[in-house]
C-alpha cells in the first residue's frame, strides 16, 4: 500500500468518526430569529441597554450560527460517505467543496468574535456592532436580490430604526475566495486555496471533470477506459478531498470548543452528545 492510500485511509477514518460523533449530537435547536439589521449603533448612548443586548441578542446570534454549523457539516459528511460509499466521485468531491467554504466562514466568523471580546467600557459598542455585523453577515449573506430587496419592503424588520442601505450591503454575500484566502494567510489551513482551486477543477465542466472516469483499459496501452462506477476514480476523488474533508469539517465544529460569550454571561450551550 502506497503512502497516498495509507494517509487516504485515515483520513477517512476521522472523516466517518466525525460523521458518526455529529450523528449523536442534538439534531434540533428552538431559537428566536433576531432582528435581519445590527441595533448595536442605536443602543450606543445607552450603556445597560447596550450590555443586554450584547449578552442576549450577540450571544443569540452565535447559537444559532453554531447551531446551523454543526447540522450542515452533518449532512455534507453524510453526502461524501454517500459518494464514496456508492462510488460517486462527483457527490464526493461536490460535498468536499462546501465544507471548507463553511470552514473559511466560520473561521473568520470566530475570528472576529474572539477579537472583539471583553466587556470593557472602550471601544464597547463598536465591538458589540464588530461581532453583531460578522454574524449577520455569516448567517444571512446572500446574492439573491430579491431576499435584499425584502430587507426594505417586509414591516417589522427592526422595531428600533429604518433600514438603511448599510443594512443591505451587510447581507451582500462576500466572495468566500476572500475567506478561504486569509484562512490560509492564517496558517491554520496554509493549503485551503489550492485545496479549493483543485476541487473547483474535478466540479467546473473541463479536463478534471472530464477525465476523472478514465482508467487505463484492457484492450492494450493505446486505449483507455471510462468507467461510470471505477475504482480508479473514487481513488482520484479520494486523494483530492479526503484530507481536506476531514481538516475542513472538524475545523468547523472545534472552532467552537471553549467559545464562550464574547461580552460576558456565562458558557455558551454546546451541541455535544449528553449536552444541554
Amino acid at each position: 500500500m502506497t503512502r497516498t492510500r495509507i494517509d487516504v485511509a485515515a483520513q477517512l477514518h476521522k472523516i466517518r468518526e466525525l460523521h458518526t460523533e455529529l450523528a449523536q449530537s442534538r439534531a434540533e435547536y428552538d431559537f428566536q430569529a433576531s432582528a435581519l439589521v445590527s441595533h448595536a449603533d442605536a443602543y450606543a448612548s445607552d450603556p445597560p441597554r447596550l450590555r443586554r443586548y450584547a449578552t442576549t441578542t450577540v450571544n443569540a446570534r452565535i447559537m444559532q450560527f453554531l447551531a446551523v454549523t454543526f447540522m450542515k457539516t452533518y449532512h455534507f459528511l453524510d453526502a461524501y460517505l454517500y459518494g464514496i460509499d456508492r462510488k460517486n466521485p462527483f457527490a464526493a468531491l461536490s460535498a468536499a467543496r462546501s465544507p471548507l467554504e463553511i470552514y473559511a466562514v466560520t473561521w473568520d466568523t470566530v475570528e472576529a468574535v474572539r477579537k472583539n471580546a471583553g466587556g470593557q467600557t472602550a471601544g464597547f459598542a463598536e465591538r458589540v456592532k464588530a461581532v453583531d455585523e460578522a454574524l449577520i453577515s455569516a448567517t444571512y449573506g446572500t446574492r439573491s436580490q430579491f431576499i435584499k430587496n425584502l430587507l426594505r419592503q417586509i414591516p417589522g424588520i427592526s422595531k428600533v430604526r429604518p433600514v438603511s442601505d448599510d443594512d443591505v450591503a451587510l447581507v451582500e454575500a462576500r466572495n468566500v475566495l476572500g475567506r478561504i484566502d486569509r484562512l490560509a494567510k492564517s496558517g491554520v489551513f496554509p493549503e485551503s486555496r489550492d485545496v479549493y482551486d483543485r476541487l473547483c477543477e474535478y466540479l467546473h465542466p473541463n479536463v478534471g471533470q472530464n477525465l476523472i472516469l478514465c482508467a487505463p483499459s484492457r484492450m492494450g496501452e493505446n486505449f483507455w477506459r471510462l468507467e461510470r462506477a471505477g475504482d480508479q476514480a473514487i481513488q482520484y476523488a479520494l486523494t483530492a478531498s479526503a484530507s481536506s474533508m476531514a481538516q475542513s469539517a472538524e475545523g468547523s465544529v472545534r472552532l467552537f470548543d471553549g467559545l464562550t460569550p464574547p461580552f460576558g454571561d456565562g458558557p455558551m450551550v454546546t451541541l455535544r452528545p449528553g449536552a444541554r
